[in-house]
């Protein structure tokens, strides 16, 4: 009896002194994929549609530029009435600064900011006769910009980012009056599907210009790659009161969320 249990007590120790196996888990989690950049919303009464089931997002850019009016006499008064005529700007890619997206990573507040900050504290990098007010558009190109009103493409720096933010193209009006992006290998071409006004909170331009209203733009035909933008965040862009007929601009910058 004494024997067995000897024999039990050594078997205990030597199974106790053995180096334990390291059990995996199956059952671990995978990472997850890190969700893209949400669509914001406006705030007021109603919101812009959200994109339509089987769409994604393909690129979130920062837009700088000048919307475009011209003041002209309605039905033969003395009443001045500025309507809007295009749109020049260059994309920006911000995608990289919203919260989780990588190593450029921002608060969602400071990734709004950068829209304000282009408004405010850089030149609109575009080759524009300053001398003459930039005027209606002709063709592709406002009339009386530069023979190339685009400056050879770059990267631009602002305060609120860590690092440049990329360029990615460009946005004008062709020569039918049809709203473009040609923007990472993707073109659209744009029309109006609905609008809201910029929230009252929305940032003015230099100038004190008011913000220009949010927009849902749909395929025009013969886009590729892109089927919906949304204009959003926008700062500053609303035309100025009229006081002579003519061209009039206003310098803006906003957020495209473009979803094909």
């Amino acid at each position: 009896m004494l024997l067995k249990r000897f024999v039990f007590l050594a078997t205990l120790a030597l199974a106790s002194a053995a180096p334990r196996r390291r059990v995996s888990s199956s059952c671990s989690a995978a990472p997850q994929p890190v969700p893209p950049p949400a669509l914001p919303l406006n705030g007021g009464e109603r919101e812009l549609a959200a994109p339509p089931t089987g769409t994604k997002l393909r690129h979130v850019v920062l837009g700088h530029g000048y919307q475009n009016y011209t003041c002209t006499k309605t039905d033969g008064s003395d009443t001045l009435t500025s309507t809007a005529t295009g749109a020049l700007a260059v994309l920006y890619d911000v995608w990289p600064f919203f919260p989780a997206q990588g190593a450029s990573s921002l608060s969602l507040n400071d990734v709004w900011g950068l829209a304000t900050e282009a408004a405010h504290d850089i030149s609109v990098p575009l080759n524009i006769d300053a001398s003459i007010t930039l005027g209606r558009i002709a063709g592709s190109l406002p009339a009386v910009v530069k023979s190339s009103p685009w400056i050879a493409p770059a990267d631009i720096s602002l305060p609120g980012a860590n690092a440049p933010l990329k360029f990615k193209g460009v946005h004008y009006f062709d020569v039918n009056g049809v709203p473009t992006f040609d923007v990472g290998g993707d073109f659209f071409r744009a029309k109006k599907l609905d609008d809201l006004n910029a929230p009252a909170t929305a940032a003015t331009s230099k100038d004190g210009s008011k913000a220009v209203k949010w927009l849902l733009l749909g395929d025009a035909g013969g886009s590729t790659g892109i089927q919906y933008v949304y204009r959003v965040n926008t700062v500053g862009g609303a035309g100025h009161a009229c006081t002579s007929e003519g061209d009039d601009s206003s310098e803006y910058a906003t957020f495209y969320y473009m979803y094909g």
